[in-house]
């Protein structure tokens, strides 16, 4: 046999442990431990180094990790002033209308305070600032006027956030550019399969990308269209239960924050089960995970559902858990992580 590439010398990962060589053809691995005396087209000398199977990341917002390297990331920023000058300076020579940004996360502060309207008030420019987990946001005077939206500090979350989508959705052209910028990321890291959570915008604009990740897509309820499931990377249609810990939304400790009940839940699975569609439904808090296993628990059989997050539990809650639901357990961010 002739291959395409024969990889030599190197630590490959196997079900049955570490060998040192494969043989590729047409895209797939042919052989392990190819003989010396089989042909090659390419030859790479490993020279010790690691193979192992790419990953599958299960829980991506691919358009969001692009845009913010596109507009403003302020991930990883540690103070609150820093983002009060990287907004100032962003409108002193930005030709964008608004400032948008995304990533801040107040836990990183000393203080630990949410940005608030007067903090953005050193521009006249409009400002809308998205916290890491996409849940709450904070806007200037000038975006609150614009939106037409009262708030004494300036932050919204939740079904308020929808209201300001037709200012910060970004062009086709700019939803390709940043879906780009996130799939050469993940192939950097060795992601070759992943799931993103998209609108019907990201939906289509991933029909004019070309890339070698396997890309499944979990479409938001509200984009729904006739015809979606039919395409074998199609994963599911994504409900939310309740919102965040971070944006203090989460259904943990009561009822409040619950989106809805476990039997609109199920009325609403249902028509999507009913086509062989499954669910992917964001449950945090404890009580949102109660009431979304009281509905998964009545799913067909054959319907793989997903829970995303599943962070605030207790034991009785696992025990509900069956063969027929997966736990996309997106891990809390290590810098919230504590024993309690």
């Amino acid at each position: 046999m002739q291959y395409d590439l024969k990889i030599i010398n190197g630590n490959i990962l196997t079900e049955d442990g570490f060998i040192d060589s494969i043989g590729i053809k047409d895209g797939k691995i042919t052989s392990l431990h190819p003989k010396q005396n089989e042909s090659y087209k390419d030859l790479y000398d490993l020279d010790g180094k690691y193979v192992i199977p790419g990953f599958f990341d299960a829980h991506t917002h691919m358009l969001i990790s692009g845009l913010q390297e596109i507009r403003l990331n302020l991930e990883n920023v540690t103070d609150i002033n820093k983002v009060i000058e990287i907004v100032y300076k962003r409108s002193l020579y930005t030709k964008e209308k608004i400032i948008i940004g995304y990533g801040w996360d107040e836990s990183l502060w000393k203080n630990h305070e949410y940005i608030k309207k007067n903090d953005l008030d050193v521009t006249n420019l409009p400002v809308i600032l998205f916290r890491k987990d996409l849940h709450m946001a904070s806007l200037n005077t000038a975006a609150l006027k614009l939106l037409n939206i009262d708030s004494k500090d300036g932050i919204i979350n939740e079904e308020l956030l929808r209201k300001i989508d037709y200012l910060t959705l970004p062009s086709e052209e700019e939803i390709i550019n940043a879906l780009n910028i996130s799939i050469k990321k993940a192939l950097s890291l060795g992601i070759t399969s992943l799931r993103d959570i998209v609108d019907l915008k990201t939906y289509n604009a991933y029909k004019k990308i070309k890339t070698p990740l396997n890309i499944y897509k979990a479409l938001y309820d509200n984009f729904y269209f006739e015809g979606f499931g039919k395409n074998n990377r199609d994963a599911g249609i994504k409900i939310f239960m309740d919102g965040s810990i971070g944006a203090k939304t989460a259904a943990h400790e009561d009822y409040k924050n619950l989106k809805m009940t476990s039997n609109q839940l199920y009325n609403l699975s249902k028509k999507y089960w009913d086509i062989n569609i499954p669910v992917v439904v964001h449950a945090i808090g404890e009580i949102a995970i109660k009431e979304t296993l009281f509905a998964l628990l009545k799913s067909p059989q054959y319907i793989r559902n997903s829970i995303e997050h599943f962070e605030l539990i207790e034991d009785p809650l696992i025990d509900m858990i069956n063969d027929n639901t997966i736990i996309s357990a997106q891990p809390n961010y290590l810098q919230w992580a504590s024993p309690s």
